[in-house]
């Protein structure tokens, strides 16, 4: 919504103020579903902070080919960077988790500009390498590591999707198999093919048994598109999910929806997938999984 779309442009200026990160970072451990008001850590002076002007005018990527991609306002990865100059002089006395923090958020600009215009950021990347900027300098490694191993990703045999994965696919195939936390989001826009993604990492991570969880709009698509991917997959969705006892000879997708969880026999039922080694677990649209009021 509309708050949604506010706090995502803000929190690149609040998080910069340590009140505001604090209050972002607070945010980010709690449970709390409803948004921290940020507004008021935001400078007024929006120029000094680069690529605002740019942020407030993207649009949503319906990731198809250049031609749509070319009339959509791209951050320069120079204004991405330009950040780093004014990040180091506010948070390098803070603490660690700070510096932790603003590397992992320019690093996913970097790789936001990238899924769009790859080769011309990679150039630019690569172009800051001698940087005497030593946080600048991390977060232009950890983006070209990031790039190297994503683009030495092998796909594995059987694929027979018609168009080959995309760079933001492959990035999250590769991220499935080196994030530390054993879990990762994605929250690319609609269309942009989120779904191969996590089809393409439960193959690159050899999952034998994988548990997709989803809202029953989409129960039905899933089996369709993972066939379309690897048609050597085995398919159990709705109910007969509770009815598997064991993995297969080939890989396997268990897909329910969540209200299958919900319900007041779920517990019997969660106690039987429970007993199943899953390797590998989905959660799409978790927005719309609900809980049951005690």
């Amino acid at each position: 919504g509309a708050k949604s779309s506010q706090f995502l442009k803000e929190i690149q200026q609040a998080a910069l103020v340590p009140e505001g990160l604090k209050k972002i970072k607070d945010y980010a451990e709690s449970d709390s579903l409803e948004l921290p008001d940020i507004s008021e850590y935001v400078a007024v002076d929006t120029e000094q902070l680069a690529g605002e002007k740019d942020l407030d005018q993207d649009g949503i990527v319906e990731y198809n080919e250049s031609e749509l991609l070319e009339e959509i306002p791209i951050q320069k990865t120079a204004e991405i960077l330009k950040i780093t100059d004014i990040a180091k002089s506010k948070i390098i006395s803070i603490d660690n988790d700070a510096m932790k923090f603003f590397v992992t958020f320019l690093v996913h600009q970097l790789w936001n500009r990238a899924f769009l215009r790859e080769v011309e950021t990679v150039k630019d990347v690569k172009k800051e390498r001698k940087s005497k900027n030593g946080f600048k300098n991390e977060v232009v490694s950890t983006f070209l590591k990031e790039y190297e191993g994503t683009r030495k990703l092998k796909i594995p045999k059987g694929y027979a999707f018609d168009e080959k994965p995309y760079l933001m696919q492959l990035y999250v195939a590769y991220k499935s198999t080196t994030v530390k936390e054993r879990y990762f989001a994605n929250f690319s826009e609609p269309g942009s093919g989120k779904t191969l993604s996590a089809v393409l990492a439960s193959r690159i991570i050899k999952s034998k048994t994988t548990l997709v969880l989803c809202p029953n709009s989409v129960l039905d698509q899933w089996p369709k598109v993972i066939l379309e991917i690897y048609p050597d997959s085995d398919i159990v969705s709705g109910n007969d999910v509770f009815s598997v006892s064991k993995t297969g000879k080939r890989p396997q997708f268990l897909i329910l929806n969540y209200d299958k969880l919900n319900q007041p026999k779920s517990k019997l039922k969660i106690e039987k997938l429970k007993k199943l080694k899953i390797d590998f677990v989905v959660l799409d649209e978790i927005q719309f999984a609900k809980t049951i009021q005690k």
